[in-house]
């Protein structure tokens, strides 16, 4: 601690320590560098020491918005301070970027034509290489190929044309259906990037960028691209890689209107197609083959109406949830029961923890009854820290585990119009 108060933070003992190793080596291995990083907690760059000469600074930008530049972004503008000093003092500076989204692979990401600028700036401040880090453990990165294809010729001349290169790579790989992948990324990129909106490279389907009016659009630019290449076997292969962005989008947060298109039937086709096997880098998020055979499980739900849960015979006598609410230090609702204290319990308007003060170690149960409008599917949305368990009818339905997780917690219900009752547990713990 004492080092890291010396140096100005964590990044001053990572180079104090990186710097007695290559130190040790320079002889031995003149030729060689020590390489270490500027990454999360050591991003900053340190004062009063520099790295020695044959140390490798790898600044990373994990933190950035994608869908801005690093000089007009407000939440980019940290990480440019981080390069400019960075750059002060590293002789050797190389550049770990994220060019797509590493929670779902798949989404769509407004970022083709920011890539020149970031490279720029990469090399306007002196960096010796870089890592453009895509979908390095699958195939499922929107456009892939057009977006490894661009960041190629831009790291080899930063200078080129951007347009030119989309021009010409979408022309070449899509034939007819070019005009119409050019279309969809122009769409993509003025929906997507419109005013307020800012996402990192862990987006989820849920974000806002993502509205329902722009999946309803792009799905139909896209059929359109597929159309107008109908004739080539080879090209609809390529259009309808393109196409499995949409396709996940819309079965995660247009799901009726999804499954009565049959986006699930394509994108099981695509998947196949293309031989991929993982969904993301989180471990947390299911694989390609548990994800289809989710797909299958709710198909039926969706389009048969299968496990749909029957009303219950009841007429609610007030509005409100009842609920307990415990106080204690546990992980499971069952011992919310034998090890907690109940400490209150009553009628609340709704169903939330809004106006409870309390910061952790405790738990509620809610009990109400919610009234489906007409038959059909119902989509659960949990967010949550840190557990939530929901029974609909006393059916088990969802339960959200992860106290820190980004990703939402999803189930999906067949309710009979009419009454059902609703039984919610909650934990916080830290």
């Amino acid at each position: 601690q004492a080092i890291i108060s010396k140096y100005g933070g964590d990044s001053g003992i990572m180079v104090w320590f990186v710097n007695q190793v290559a130190d040790a080596i320079k002889d031995e291995f003149p030729d060689k560098y020590v390489g270490t990083f500027a990454y999360r907690y050591t991003r900053h760059a340190p004062t009063g020491i520099v790295p020695r000469d044959n140390v490798v600074i790898r600044l990373c930008s994990i933190e950035c918005c994608l869908l801005h530049d690093f000089e007009g972004c407000g939440m980019n503008q940290p990480f440019m301070k981080d390069l400019q000093d960075w750059s002060a003092i590293a002789k050797n500076l190389y550049i770990w970027d994220y060019a797509t989204d590493f929670s779902y692979y798949c989404l769509p990401v407004a970022n083709l034509r920011l890539l020149q600028s970031k490279i720029k700036d990469f090399c306007d401040h002196n960096a010796m290489g870089m890592l453009e880090q895509g979908d390095y453990q699958t195939r499922t990165c929107e456009l892939k190929e057009l977006r490894a294809y661009l960041v190629s010729k831009l790291m080899w001349n930063p200078d080129e044309d951007v347009e030119a290169i989309i021009r010409e790579f979408t022309d070449g790989y899509y034939g007819p259906a070019g005009r119409y992948i050019r279309e969809y990324i122009d769409y993509t990129d003025t929906v997507l990037r419109r005013e307020g909106m800012h996402a990192d490279c862990y987006a989820i389907p849920e974000h806002n960028m993502y509205s329902q009016f722009y999946i309803r659009r792009a799905l139909k630019v896209l059929a359109d691209a597929r159309k107008a290449v109908e004739d080539s076997p080879e090209l609809v292969k390529r259009v309808e890689a393109a196409q499995l962005p949409l396709c996940y989008l819309a079965l995660e947060t247009l799901p009726h209107e999804a499954y009565a298109m049959g986006l699930d039937k394509q994108f099981k086709k695509i998947v196949e197609q293309e031989g991929i096997v993982k969904m993301s880098e989180q471990r947390d998020v299911p694989s390609v083959s548990a994800y289809v055979a989710r797909l299958d499980e709710l198909a039926s739900m969706f389009r048969n109406g299968a496990h749909q849960l029957p009303a219950i015979d009841i007429k609610p006598q007030k509005q409100g949830v009842e609920y307990k609410r415990y106080e204690g230090q546990y992980l499971r609702p069952e011992d919310m029961f034998r090890k907690g204290r109940l400490v209150d319990s009553g009628i609340m308007p709704t169903l939330g923890i809004d106006e409870d003060d309390s910061k952790d170690h405790f738990g509620y149960i809610f009990n109400t009854i919610v009234a489906a409008p007409m038959d059909g599917v119902y989509v659960l949305v949990v967010h949550a820290d840190d557990l939530v368990e929901i029974s609909i009818d006393g059916r088990h339905v969802l339960t959200h585990t992860e106290s820190w997780t980004k990703h939402p917690t999803k189930a999906y219900v067949n309710l009979q119009k009419g009454m059902h009752k609703l039984d919610v547990r909650y934990i916080e713990d830290t």
